[in-house]
């Protein structure tokens, strides 16, 4: 046995030690819920920013290019640095991940409060979207990572089935929200609003989810970690679960080719081109997300 799988064993064997509560029929433990009541406050604060400040900057700027540069650079550590989150999970206490970021988004709000109306609208927004997508991009897998410590063996699917629908519901409600904060109070509120989620989430997870610990061993720099398990994974998805691999291809595809006609496109048309109000778009936005939805409890 090498050093990686008897890592791997001695956290089974923790996580089930620390899994003294009452489970219920479904396998789902105490702890787990309060991870998803943790993210489901974390998600809204960050789905009700993210529809806002792109929005926010097309309504004083009325250039779509504007918008267009906003979310792209918004895009750009979200893509560099999801793969490194799923990492940081299986390497750094899952616990102290979570609190941190959400700390760190309420601290993003705070400031972007204090700085508005002294720095230039475009270029605040893009330093919270940029905080706020590579957050997201290490606390989501974070939170998927710690789904099989909480949780019984054979309710693992289940688990993770209930974190997906979590995300896909504060995609679904999280723009209806922050278009009508948006519409009716302007970004002030919605800045303030999002702060303080992040902050509700960041102690409610300090307070009370426990996920067990067990560091894996490193014999290497931290970049060469890095590297080395992003390669394993590559490698265990080309030659274990091949149909994984496609799939994953696929959906990078379509979110190549269609996505930034509809994360751009949408909001111009209904705001711009029909000249609605931002709770419409925060409707239509919740539309879309309700197909996600239905699509993920079909499956």
């Amino acid at each position: 046995m090498d050093k990686r799988e008897e890592s791997m064993r001695t956290e089974e064997t923790l996580a089930t030690e620390d899994q003294n509560e009452e489970t219920g029929e479904s396998g789902l433990t105490g702890t787990f819920w309060a991870l998803a009541a943790a993210q489901v406050v974390s998600l809204f604060g960050n789905a009700v920013l993210r529809f806002a400040l792109p929005l926010h900057v097309l309504s004083v700027t009325r250039s779509s290019v504007a918008m267009g540069v906003v979310t792209a650079c918004a895009w750009v550590p979200y893509t560099v640095l999801a793969p490194i989150g799923g990492v940081a999970a299986g390497r750094i206490r899952k616990r102290l991940i979570m609190a941190t970021l959400d700390a760190v988004m309420a601290a993003v709000c705070a400031a972007y409060l204090l700085l508005s109306g002294t720095v230039d609208v475009v270029g605040l927004a893009v330093a919270a979207l940029v905080a706020l997508y590579a957050v997201q991009s290490i606390y989501q897998p974070t939170v998927q990572a710690s789904v099989p410590a909480l949780v019984e063996r054979t309710a693992i699917q289940r688990g993770t089935a209930v974190v997906s629908q979590v995300s896909m519901l504060s995609s679904l409600v999280g723009p209806v929200l922050g278009g009508v904060l948006f519409g009716m109070f302007g970004i002030g509120p919605v800045i303030a609003v999002s702060g303080t989620l992040f902050a509700a989430s960041a102690v409610l997870v300090t307070v009370a989810v426990r996920v067990p610990f067990a560091p894996l061993p490193r014999d290497a720099g931290i970049l060469r970690t890095v590297a080395e398990d992003l390669a394993a994974a590559l490698r265990f998805l080309r030659e274990g679960r091949l149909a994984i691999f496609r799939m994953i291809l696929l959906a990078t595809a379509f979110n190549l080719v269609l996505s930034s006609f509809v994360v751009i496109g949408a909001p111009v048309v209904i705001t711009q081109v029909l000249g609605l109000s931002a709770q419409l778009l925060g409707l239509a936005e919740g539309a879309l997300a309700l197909g996600g939805l239905a699509g993920g409890i079909v499956a």
